[in-house]
């Protein structure tokens, strides 16, 4: 009814009376006839005002007002299974699982004892990466993220995940020497016991992982952990080349981790933040 402010147009051949709208919605469309006119049919074609017939009808469209409200969510899903593949073909090879939303994944990668502002990155649109001419004498950490695309008539957003936990590799038979940690007045190892603790620093509540070099043997190996005076606040027998080392309930501070076996013992610096 024209009174009460509803939109009213006249079919002129064209379906276009709400094409301005977000988001284009259906149109909602009526037929009235005048009441002296009577068709031989309900389904009879009408006519129009703008053929001039005295009896005419008309096409009247009712064009919703919206309020768009911005209720669109968006969210860049996580990278899993980041994980390193081994050397083939004499690269280095890490893969991870795609997920819907991911448009390319970067990859940063670089010694395992630097900040991540300092590592070099790559860029892929496939779910696995090759390393060529890494160091044989460098132990390496990679992190990765994806990054997602999101389009609609609310945003156009580009989002990225957080980096992953570092995935840590070597490329030599044997694990690179770490012992360059150590802190000063501490000898070197006598004999060649490489092993890591990752991350380091690490921060307070959490256990980072010791990582020793496989050629190392397990028979009467131990890992002793002691406090700036000296004092020993953790021993314990080591069964496997990688483990959690339990250190959630000491305080912040530097610690010396010292790995000892019959062969000899290497010392590294712990840090917890």
């Amino acid at each position: 009814n024209r009174d009460e402010g509803l939109l009213d147009r006249t079919f002129n051949g064209t379906v276009d009376s709400c094409d301005t709208l977000y988001p284009y919605p259906a149109v909602v469309h009526y037929i009235y006839y005048d009441n002296d006119r009577h068709w031989p049919s309900q389904f009879g074609t009408p006519y129009f005002p703008n053929l001039g017939h005295p009896h005419s009808t008309a096409l009247r469209y009712i064009c919703p007002i919206l309020t768009i409200p911005d209720t669109d969510s968006f969210s860049c899903p996580e990278v899993e299974g980041f994980a390193f593949a081994g050397i083939n073909a004499g690269a280095a090879t890490l893969m991870w699982d795609t997920a819907d939303g991911h448009t390319f994944y970067q990859i940063a990668y670089g010694p395992y004892d630097k900040p991540i502002d300092s590592l070099r990155i790559d860029t892929t649109s496939r779910r696995f990466m090759e390393l060529f001419g890494l160091s044989q004498d460098i132990y390496y950490q990679a992190r990765l993220r994806a990054k997602c695309h999101h389009a609609c008539p609310l945003h156009d957003t580009v989002m990225w995940t957080a980096w992953t936990d570092p995935v840590y590799f070597y490329t030599g038979d044997q694990m690179p020497d770490t012992s360059h940690q150590q802190p000063i007045g501490i000898a070197p190892a006598s004999a060649r016991m490489n092993f890591a603790i990752v991350p380091n620093p690490t921060r307070k509540g959490e256990m980072p992982d010791v990582v020793i070099d496989p050629g190392v043997p397990l028979q009467g190996l131990t890992l002793t952990l002691h406090d700036a005076a000296g004092r020993e606040v953790l021993h314990t027998a080591v069964y496997t080349h990688r483990f959690a080392l339990p250190m959630r309930s000491l305080p912040a501070g530097v610690y010396t981790a010292t790995l000892s076996s019959p062969q000899g013992q290497s010392t590294l610096r712990v840090v917890i933040e």
